[in-house]
């Protein structure tokens, strides 16, 4: 198969799509350095919480950090957490 022919049945149905991303991750977490893996996903976190907060503000993330990691948040930046929405 053509690889855009592949690319456009990616594109088309969420079956094969879902199905290939699945397999993929998979391959690299088995081929790929612990190491390298862990330096890629800090990059992917960074991006995907500099665009969060760009597109929708900063509080669902600050919420999701308090909720999460209450005492880090408090000791790292003196945030009082008692009044989260969480």
């Amino acid at each position: 198969m053509n690889i855009y022919d592949f690319s456009d049945r990616l594109n088309s149905d969420r079956n094969i799509r879902e199905n290939f991303v699945s397999e993929y991750i998979d391959h690299l977490v088995d081929t790929i350095d612990m190491d390298d893996i862990i330096s890629e996903w800090k990059e992917m976190m960074y991006e995907k919480y500099i665009s969060e907060i760009r597109q929708n503000g900063a509080d669902n993330l600050v919420e999701d950090v308090a909720y999460h990691s209450p005492d880090w948040l408090e000791n790292q930046f003196k945030v009082d957490v008692s009044l989260a929405q969480v």
